[in-house]
Protein backbone atom coordinates (compact mmCIF):
# COMPACT_ATOMS: atom_id res chain seq x y z
CA UNK A 1 0.00 0.00 0.00
CA UNK A 2 1.36 3.44 -0.92
CA UNK A 3 1.25 6.66 1.08
CA UNK A 4 2.60 10.02 -0.07
CA UNK A 5 4.93 11.78 2.34
CA UNK A 6 3.49 15.09 1.16
CA UNK A 7 0.06 14.09 2.47
CA UNK A 8 1.47 12.92 5.80
CA UNK A 9 3.49 16.12 6.25
CA UNK A 10 0.39 18.21 5.48
CA UNK A 11 -1.62 16.39 8.15
CA UNK A 12 1.07 17.09 10.71
CA UNK A 13 1.61 20.67 9.61
CA UNK A 14 -2.13 21.37 9.83
CA UNK A 15 -2.19 19.66 13.25
CA UNK A 16 -4.87 17.27 12.00
CA UNK A 17 -4.13 14.67 14.67
CA UNK A 18 -7.37 12.76 14.22
CA UNK A 19 -6.69 12.18 10.53
CA UNK A 20 -3.05 11.27 11.27
CA UNK A 21 -4.29 8.72 13.80
CA UNK A 22 -6.71 7.29 11.23
CA UNK A 23 -3.82 6.99 8.79
CA UNK A 24 -1.79 5.06 11.38
CA UNK A 25 -4.73 2.71 12.00
CA UNK A 26 -4.98 2.04 8.25
CA UNK A 27 -1.26 1.29 8.18
CA UNK A 28 -1.55 -1.03 11.21
CA UNK A 29 -4.47 -2.90 9.63
CA UNK A 30 -2.46 -3.41 6.47
CA UNK A 31 0.49 -4.73 8.46
CA UNK A 32 -1.84 -7.23 10.16
CA UNK A 33 -2.70 -8.48 6.67
CA UNK A 34 1.04 -8.63 5.89
CA UNK A 35 0.77 -5.85 3.31
CA UNK A 36 3.96 -3.86 2.80
CA UNK A 37 3.62 -0.11 3.24
CA UNK A 38 5.57 2.26 1.00
CA UNK A 39 6.10 5.92 1.82
CA UNK A 40 6.58 7.75 -1.48
CA UNK A 41 7.77 11.18 -2.52
CA UNK A 42 6.09 13.31 -5.21
CA UNK A 43 7.87 11.36 -7.96
CA UNK A 44 6.81 7.99 -6.50
CA UNK A 45 10.32 7.21 -5.27
CA UNK A 46 10.30 4.98 -2.20
CA UNK A 47 11.43 6.95 0.84
CA UNK A 48 10.56 4.30 3.38
CA UNK A 49 9.39 0.69 3.37
CA UNK A 50 7.43 -0.54 6.38
CA UNK A 51 7.02 -4.29 6.90
CA UNK A 52 6.68 -4.56 10.69
CA UNK A 53 4.95 -2.84 13.58
CA UNK A 54 8.39 -1.90 14.94
CA UNK A 55 9.21 -0.10 11.67
CA UNK A 56 5.84 1.67 11.83
CA UNK A 57 6.57 2.86 15.38
CA UNK A 58 9.97 4.16 14.26
CA UNK A 59 8.36 5.97 11.32
CA UNK A 60 5.72 7.50 13.60
CA UNK A 61 8.37 8.69 16.08
CA UNK A 62 10.41 10.21 13.25
CA UNK A 63 7.38 12.08 11.89
CA UNK A 64 6.61 13.39 15.37
CA UNK A 65 10.21 14.52 15.93
CA UNK A 66 10.64 16.13 12.52
CA UNK A 67 7.22 17.69 12.04
CA UNK A 68 6.33 18.25 15.70
CA UNK A 69 3.04 16.88 16.92
CA UNK A 70 3.03 18.41 20.36
CA UNK A 71 -0.68 17.88 20.93
CA UNK A 72 -0.76 14.33 19.57
CA UNK A 73 0.12 12.65 22.89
Amino acid sequence: MNFKIKHIKKLLHDQDYLEFDRLLVIMENNLKKEVTIYILDDKNNKLNIINTFQELEEFKKLMIQVYGIYGYF
